[in-house]
């Protein structure tokens, strides 16, 4: 096995690592790890078993929720109905994540959400490709 060696990108004194992979993802409850994607700062929070709350450093007042959900039983245990493509459509397996974001336009930002929705990690990622996403 290659083991790549990444530098951080230090912001303001905080040491940023590129955001690759799922498995880089906080795995303690309360913590914190931050990543740039893309140019993109983000911190990520976990909150519960397979649940992490995401902040774009560079658009204050934004918040996203990824949930890992690998068996597809998210919705059957909460009773919320996540807008997914069907298999037929895509010919791919269901998305393993659950993701959806807002930002409060309180804070100087234009009203902008990205609703509840299944994702692939590649998708996921998607979300990050420029400040303008």
């Amino acid at each position: 096995m290659i083991t790549k060696r990444v530098s951080p990108v230090v912001i303001d004194g905080q040491r940023y690592f590129p955001l690759e992979r799922p498995e880089q993802l906080p795995r303690e409850f309360g913590s914190i790890e931050l990543f740039i994607r893309n140019k993109v700062p983000v911190r990520f929070t976990r909150v519960a078993d397979n649940t992490w709350v995401v902040h774009r450093t560079d658009r204050p007042g934004s918040t996203g929720v990824l949930v890992d959900d690998p068996e597809g039983d998210a919705e059957a245990k909460s009773g919320v109905t996540v807008k997914a493509p069907e298999a037929h459509e895509t010919n791919r397996p269901r998305p393993r994540f659950i993701y959806s974001a807002a930002a409060a336009t309180n804070v100087g930002l234009p009203d902008w959400r990205i609703p509840l929705q299944r994702v692939s990690w590649d998708d996921f990622l998607k979300f990050f490709e420029s400040a303008s996403v």
